[in-house]
């Protein structure tokens, strides 16, 4: 039995405070913006129009390519970001068991 999903609008990325869908991740994240410059870079090499079109647009390419490159590039770049905010989240979890003990 899965929980139900929370409302987009209840869904905030704990690090940017602003929706956390989906786009989000692809195009504004801060904690993957790194490898967002990465990715970016060897999808103009593949789709020279991506630099030119609307963010909305290149979300509905991505979600939408059968290009296997791209798909290999997309897949491996979410992989990482989501790799990078699982660290994060660990590090904020240390900081505050940390915090507490200081107190102490």
């Amino acid at each position: 039995h899965k929980r139900p999903k929370a409302p987009a609008d209840q869904r905030l990325c704990p690090y940017c405070k602003v929706v956390d869908d989906e786009q989000h991740l692809l195009f504004s994240c801060k904690t993957n913006k790194t490898e967002r410059n990465t990715f970016f870079a060897k999808l103009i090499t593949l789709y020279p129009n991506f630099e030119s079109n609307t963010e909305r647009s290149n979300f509905t390419f991505l979600m939408s390519t059968q290009n296997e490159s791209i798909l290999r590039f997309l897949a491996k770049f979410v992989a990482d970001s989501l790799e990078i905010r699982e660290r994060a989240s660990r590090l904020c979890l240390l900081n505050e068991f940390l915090n507490v003990f200081s107190y102490l």
